[in-house]
């Protein structure tokens, strides 16, 4: 069954089931178009930068009774719109070896169906790439040196400075 994950909670875990997908659209790289009276074609600004990008996920929730599919939606809201101040990684099933960061930030039109099912979008506002899981991962470096000096390099990145005190 295929599912997204979003701060660390799969889709499949809150009973849903996605229908379709939009995981696939690319971010638009952000520029203005100036047209001069007199001059044949427009200049181009670029504001050098891509824009956010929306994956959406069309999903659907059974459940057993009206009472049962109000509690699964109340869930899935406290979920969906957990720390809405921040990005959140948000991987899926369709491409395991990415990730994004993304924020829900849409509201939750609910449809309901039978009073049994209820189907819905949910649309996350992305920043504009993609970012390989492998990059998240601790790598070690086993290099023999022949020469008598000591190399200190910070590779985390969570300092933008270099910090000697450790020496």
């Amino acid at each position: 069954m295929n599912y997204f994950e979003y701060n660390g909670i799969r889709s499949s875990d809150m009973g849903l089931h996605i229908q379709r997908k939009n995981v696939y659209s690319s971010p638009k790289y952000d520029s203005s178009f100036v047209s001069i009276p007199g001059r044949n074609g427009d200049l181009i600004v670029p504001n050098r930068r891509y824009e956010n990008t929306q994956v959406s996920y069309s999903v659907y929730l059974s459940a057993k009774n009206s009472q049962q599919l109000a509690d699964s939606i109340t869930k899935i809201k406290a979920w969906l719109y957990t720390q809405p101040d921040r990005y959140h990684i948000l991987k899926d099933s369709y491409d395991k070896r990415f990730f994004r960061y993304a924020l829900f930030n849409s509201s939750l039109d609910i449809e309901d169906e039978l009073n049994k099912i209820g189907v819905f979008t949910v649309s996350f506002n992305c920043k504009p790439f993609r970012y390989d899981i492998d990059g998240e991962l601790p790598h070690s470096i086993d290099v023999v040196l022949n020469f008598p000096y000591m190399i200190f390099c910070r590779m985390d990145g969570s300092k933008p400075e270099n910090d000697w005190s450790n020496r």
